[in-house]
């Protein structure tokens, strides 16, 4: 498989880009070990920490943020398995951390996705942007950071990249 799990602090740098902060509803499409999940509730917890004053109402948005606030998709069992792990290990054993295929996965209402952070699987059609492009379509505002493999800036990405800056912004 083309998995590549991404370091640590590219993640964490992802998601700063991203604007990520206590009230952001972050995703990842093809989550492999949830990297990106982890750095974001990291993110998400010490902005929380920073701005609430309320220990009650701290507790509770941190709770929100673990529960509600995260999500990711991974297609591969074995990967699904070490990103729940990877999450417990993390101090949090209860985000949406869902084993499917992503790109039968629609978001709905209850998950108004406002950052989308990813490193896709490069052999997927498009040099993995069809995860992009799916995940955009999805969102109504937000910010996106995704990693790309350098050939996919020479037309190796089209259509998908095409499509995609077609209703977004770089």
């Amino acid at each position: 498989n083309d998995v590549v799990l991404t370091p640590r602090y590219v993640s964490t740098f992802c998601c700063n880009l991203a604007r990520t902060n206590m009230n952001s509803f972050v995703w990842d499409k093809a989550m492999g070990s949830g990297g990106f999940l982890v750095s974001a509730m990291d993110i998400m917890v010490k902005d929380a920490k920073e701005k609430i004053n309320d220990p009650e109402e701290l507790e509770r948005k941190i709770k929100n943020i673990k529960q509600n606030q995260l999500l990711g998709i991974e297609i591969l069992g074995n990967i699904y398995i070490l990103a729940v792990l990877n999450m417990i290990l993390m101090g949090d054993g209860s985000s949406n951390i869902i084993n499917a295929d992503s790109h039968d996965f629609v978001l709905n209402d209850n998950f108004p996705a406002t950052v989308f952070c990813l490193n896709p699987p490069y052999s997927a059609p498009g040099r993995g942007f069809c995860f992009v492009e799916e995940a955009l379509n999805q969102m109504t505002t937000g910010y996106a950071c995704v990693l790309i493999q350098d050939s996919a800036g020479n037309g190796q990405g089209l259509p998908y990249t095409k499509r995609i800056l077609k209703n977004n912004t770089l």
